[in-house]
């Protein structure tokens, strides 16, 4: 391999990991923000999969964080002054209320003060490719959170009337799909059907 190729090939590989962000804005942070979570929770799920066969339902999915921190900061997201930051900093917290911050979110908080500190920018993290086990087949007949026998169910559960869809990720997470595929819509009713359970909307 001559020496031209190899710097190619290395310039490749680094304009597909990282690159360093374009400004430090707000609205640059909140960028990085939301590739960081998104990365950290995806890691998550799938130590969850492998762990108890299926992700954390009740844990906060990573764009409701970054949504709530970007509605806090809208009116200075073209800003990169030292008070900016500070306010970014204090959305973060106050998102995470007084909890431990996931470690991609303290990692950020740390480029930010180093960015006030020295003008050094930070670096665009890669999003992650969506691991194989976090994939919904094309045709989804297993029993997932979010999947249309769990929704069919659920549906029924709460007395609501049959409406056929399923979640792409995990209830609520995820776009909410109508169904089309006929098996599909099989086990969406057949879900619903067998569902005898209900709640009881009184106690």
């Amino acid at each position: 391999m001559t020496t031209k190729l190899r710097e190619l090939l290395s310039e490749l590989k680094t304009s597909m990991t990282e690159a360093t962000a374009p400004d430090g804005k707000i609205s640059s942070w909140l960028k990085i923000l939301s590739i960081q979570l998104t990365n950290y929770e995806q890691d998550l799920m799938v130590a969850d999969i492998k762990r108890s066969g299926s992700p954390n339902s009740w844990r906060t999915p990573a764009t409701a964080d970054v949504y709530s921190i970007t509605q806090a900061v809208a009116s200075i997201k073209d800003s990169d002054s030292p008070q900016a930051m500070e306010r970014l900093k204090m959305a973060i917290h106050m998102n995470f209320r007084g909890q431990e911050l996931p470690l991609p979110v303290a990692k950020l908080v740390k480029q930010i003060d180093a960015f006030v500190a020295s003008g050094k920018l930070p670096n665009l993290p890669a999003a992650k490719k969506v691991p194989k086990i976090l994939k919904v087949p094309e045709t989804d007949l297993s029993s997932r959170h979010g999947g249309p026998r769990d929704r069919g169910s659920a549906d029924a559960y709460y007395g609501r009337r049959k409406d056929p869809h399923k979640y792409a990720g995990i209830t609520g997470r995820g776009e909410r799909v109508a169904l089309t595929n006929p098996a599909e819509i099989a086990a969406y009713n057949d879900a619903h059907d067998r569902q005898d359970d209900r709640k009881n909307w009184d106690v």
